[in-house]
C-alpha cells in the first residue's frame, strides 16, 4: 500500500489526527519536509542567509 490512494484532504486530516506538533519540531521531520520539497542543503543555507521569504504568498508559521 502507498500514500497515492489517499486524497490531499485525507492526507491533511491524517496529519492532524496522527502527528503531534512537537513531532514537527523533530530534525527527522523537518529534513524530510525540505527533502520532499526537493530543496538542497545549499539552497537552505542560501535562504537562511538571505532571510527573505522564497514565495510571495502566505507563509507557514512554525510556532506550535
Amino acid at each position: 500500500m502507498d500514500y497515492n490512494k489517499f486524497s490531499d484532504d485525507e492526507l491533511a486530516r491524517a496529519i492532524e489526527l496522527m502527528v503531534a506538533p512537537d513531532e514537527l519540531m523533530s530534525r527527522q521531520i523537518m529534513t524530510a519536509i525540505l527533502a520532499a520539497a526537493e530543496y538542497t542543503p545549499q539552497e537552505v543555507e542560501e535562504q537562511l542567509e538571505s532571510g527573505e521569504p522564497l514565495n510571495d504568498g502566505p507563509r507557514l508559521s512554525w510556532n506550535f
